[in-house]
Order: structure tokens, then sequence, then C-alpha cells
């Protein structure tokens, strides 16, 4: 399976990157995006290098019209056995639609089929380019959180 590797904003020396994720198969997409196969993602994600991680499941196709991309998204979602959705969109090239018009139309879409949208529920990833997209699912974002100790804490006034 092909996986989208969103990199932190830095730079970084991608045979370090090999090093660290194993032997695997990398393409760099641009500066901040790697495409990877086959990788461990839960190691993957504990790597600093790394923002976030998205399972695509539908690689680049060619975009005839909303029906199609909402079958698609359908599809891809289905498999993931949750009824909760909410959909992120990526535009890498400018295209003559907005992302409000794709939710709308996904939104409408598994409305009827009898899924409802939450923000807590399942990311739906689509991402476009020159009028082609992909679908990716249940993208794997690193948690940022610091954890303080209060009790070691005290404030003078």
């Amino acid at each position: 399976m092909k996986y989208l590797l969103i990199l932190n904003r830095f730079d970084i020396d991608l045979n370090k990157l090999k090093s660290k994720l194993g032997n695997i198969k990398l393409s760099v997409e641009d500066k901040y995006r790697i495409i990877a196969e086959d990788i461990d993602i839960n190691k993957a994600i504990l790597l600093d290098e790394i923002k976030s991680i998205v399972p695509i499941y539908v690689d680049y196709k060619l975009f005839k019209g909303f029906n199609e991309l909402c079958e698609d998204a359908l599809n891809v979602f289905k498999k993931s056995n949750s009824k909760l959705f909410k959909v992120e969109t990526k535009f890498i090239t400018k295209q003559r639609f907005s992302a409000k018009q794709i939710y709308k139309r996904i939104n409408t879409f598994f409305k009827k089929e009898g899924l409802v949208f939450d923000e807590n529920g399942k990311i739906l990833y689509i991402e476009f380019k020159n009028n082609k997209y992909r679908i990716g699912l249940d993208r794997l974002i690193k948690d940022f959180t610091i954890k303080v100790n209060m009790e070691n804490i005290s404030v003078v006034l």
C-alpha cells in the first residue's frame, strides 16, 4: 500500500529518512511530501521529520465529475466500517471548483447512504493536482501536546 508522508517544514536529507524508515521505496512529490510504499506507520509517525501520514487508496485518477469522485470516496470510506466522516481537501494546483463545493457534494452523497458528518469522524483526505485526484482515508496526525507536571511549578507574586 502507498502512504503519503507529509513532512514538517524544515530541510531533510532523504537518505537519513530512508535509513530511519528502513530500506523502502520513496518517491518525492515536492519539498514537504513524499510517497512511501509498505512502511510501518506506527514507527514512522514517531519520527520528528514526519507531520502526518495518509494511506492512499485511490492514486491519481482523472477528474471527470463530482459523481465519480463521490462514488470513489464512498467505496474508499466503506472500508473503514464507520458511520462518521470528515472531509479534508488539499489543492496542489488551482482548480475550477472550490473545497466548499466538494464538501457539499460529498455530504449530500454520503447522507443518502446513511453516513453522518462529524468533526471527530474518520478523515477522508482528497487531494487535487492538474485535474486529477487521489483519495486517502484515516489520516494519522502526530500528537504535539506537551505534558507538564504542574506540581513542581510555583508562582511567586
